[in-house]
């Protein structure tokens, strides 16, 4: 009983030192985007967001026509967050443990269906253009006002991150968990 507990503590030290990695480079991912934010609303014609939207311009992106240059450039940037979420994976993949409480069967359908979720959401908010004010009320609303642009595109960034880091992780825990 005592080795069994042991083994849980191990399990739970290792993986909250997994999520604080998770928690430190989350934020460091929006780092960026409120420096966007910050350089677009001191000077809103910053020649630096103008080089980046301009050496861009042939991507697909989600835009607002009410702000094309600052939602421009914070939808490049959220296409970064795969690369990001691949590094976490890798400074974390040894690290992170498996709770041995884990349904089989439910391992293997995220197995499944995790890589057709991601690629659809990869497919959407990353190789698709797509204007903001055209979308639904809730999002058209958000695409008028340069604050809620920044909490939509913060949305944004951090569903890519999570869904990479997770649908990385799953043929791991799924491998672990039918060894």
């Amino acid at each position: 009983y005592r080795l069994i507990m042991m083994n849980e503590h191990s399990i739970d030290t290792d993986n909250r030192k997994a999520n604080n990695a998770l928690y430190l480079f989350i934020i460091i991912g929006l780092i960026p985007l409120l420096c966007i934010f910050v350089v677009y609303y001191k000077t809103p014609d910053a020649l630096l967001l103008r080089k980046i939207a301009t050496s861009t311009e042939n991507l697909p992106s989600i835009t607002s026509s009410y702000n094309p240059l600052m939602t421009k450039v914070m939808d490049i940037y959220c296409k970064t967050a795969p690369f990001l979420a691949l590094i976490l994976y890798i400074l974390t993949f040894k690290i992170r443990k498996l709770i041995n409480n884990t349904d089989r069967n439910t391992v293997l359908r995220s197995c499944l269906l995790s890589p057709l979720v991601y690629a659809a959401i990869v497919y959407l908010f990353c190789f698709r253009n797509f204007e903001l004010t055209t979308a639904g009320r809730p999002v058209r609303l958000m695409a008028t006002n340069d604050a809620t642009l920044l909490l939509f595109y913060i949305g944004l960034y951090s569903i890519i991150f999570f869904t990479t880091y997770i649908t990385l992780f799953t043929p791991v825990t799924a491998f672990k968990l039918l060894k």
